[in-house]
């Protein structure tokens, strides 16, 4: 199972910087993103694609889409982020992330991955995280 950003989002290299990562996602990153993120959440890709994206999310030849490729990059950067906090498991962070959660005046973590707003938000209470 991949586990670092560029691995979840079917990259074979990490992208050198934050311009590498923005050139990444707006090509449009490989159709396994997708299905990596939903693998992590233990969830269908369809599943990913209705729930946080649309269903305009899934792949149309072998890349995402813009705004897909955008939130499985946020994705990316939340899971990392909670597997290197004290404690935590793939399992732990696939709940946290899809459960609401009090640090975050229960809202779904999952769902402020959509705006970059929202991100920075859970990001700050994945932060704070024991």
């Amino acid at each position: 199972m991949p586990t670092e950003a560029h691995e979840i989002l079917g990259l074979t290299s990490k992208p050198d910087n934050l311009l590498g990562w923005h050139l990444c996602v707006s090509r449009g990153l490989p159709a396994v993103a997708l299905k990596n993120v939903a693998k992590l959440l233990g969830v269908t890709e369809k599943s990913v694609a209705e729930l946080v994206l649309g269903s305009s999310a899934l792949a149309r030849k072998g890349d995402l889409e813009r705004d897909a490729s955008d939130f499985a990059y946020r994705f990316a950067l939340a899971w990392t982020a909670l597997l290197a906090r004290p404690g935590m498991t793939p399992e732990k962070a696939s709940q946290w992330l899809r459960a609401t959660q009090p640090a975050l005046k229960d809202r779904v973590p999952l769902l402020l991955l959509r705006t970059n707003q929202g991100q920075g938000y859970a990001m700050t209470a994945i932060e704070r995280l024991a």
